[in-house]
């Protein structure tokens, strides 16, 4: 579904120095997989995600999606950020509708399916509540609704629970995976954390430390669905040991 082939991305400093912030990435995403990306701090995770839905041009290589080359924005992705970004004017649906709005779309020919999407996040009865009203950890619920509706091919997420206490976010990693296997998206996942990486990946993307390098790809042998109880086995634990290892031999950090 998505191909990244010799990707870079050089940016130049405030001197006019050139910077390499991703060098030659090689990358293949396929259809409905669910992929975390992992690495240390700094090292250009966020980076590859905009380039990869077009929001950063890229510096050399390139990028395909479903054959297309991707050559600016596209409007067939879904994106959910570390903070839910509610507009705290409009209540829970508007904000869900919004993408529809800005697509130039007729927001009555959604409001069925947004409807539908908040009773499968938990949030039926709070689609006239304000943002303010709600915790984080539903707000992020309205915000994965948003990234949903209007059916986009893949969804991108960039620490999107980094923000929330550890309770919460263990919980928001066990729903995604819920909304993940009805919905049946394509998935990139970036977190600093490398037991959420494993628990939800089929594959986690360990990247280098700048300028960003694919140091190894860990696919994720562990049976579906997933639970809490996933965490407290054997071969959990192993992946999570192996990955963290990778981190540190680059001189890297993770949770």
């Amino acid at each position: 579904m998505i191909s990244l082939v010799d990707v870079s991305k050089t940016y130049e400093g405030k001197h006019a120095e050139k910077v390499l912030a991703v060098k030659s990435i090689n990358l293949d995403v396929q259809e409905r997989e669910f992929i975390t990306i992992v690495g240390p701090s700094g090292c250009g995770k966020s980076t590859l995600l905009n380039m990869i839905v077009g929001l950063l041009p890229i510096t050399s290589g390139k990028i395909l999606f479903n054959d297309e080359l991707v050559v600016g924005p596209r409007k067939d992705v879904g994106m959910v950020f570390q903070r839910p970004l509610l507009l705290p004017w409009r209540n829970i649906l508007q904000n869900v509708l919004l993408p529809i709005e800005i697509l130039g779309r007729s927001n009555s020919d959604y409001q069925e399916e947004a409807l539908k999407l908040l009773e499968l996040v938990g949030l039926s009865g709070f689609e006239n509540k304000s943002p303010w009203e709600l915790s984080g950890g539903m707000q992020q619920r309205a915000s994965i609704c948003r990234a949903l509706i209007h059916d986009p091919t893949l969804i991108i997420m960039d620490e999107p629970f980094g923000a929330l206490d550890a309770m919460t976010r263990d919980e928001m990693g066990i729903e995604l995976l819920r909304i993940w296997q009805e919905r049946q998206k394509t998935v990139l996942f970036v977190t600093h954390s490398i037991r959420e990486a494993v628990l939800l990946a089929d594959k986690v993307i360990v990247l280098t430390a700048r300028p960003c390098l694919i140091q190894e790809i860990v696919k994720i042998d562990l049976p579906r669905p997933r639970t809490s109880d996933t965490e407290f086995t054997t071969e959990y634990d192993t992946y999570v040991k192996e990955i963290r290892k990778m981190i540190y031999e680059c001189g890297g950090k993770a949770s």
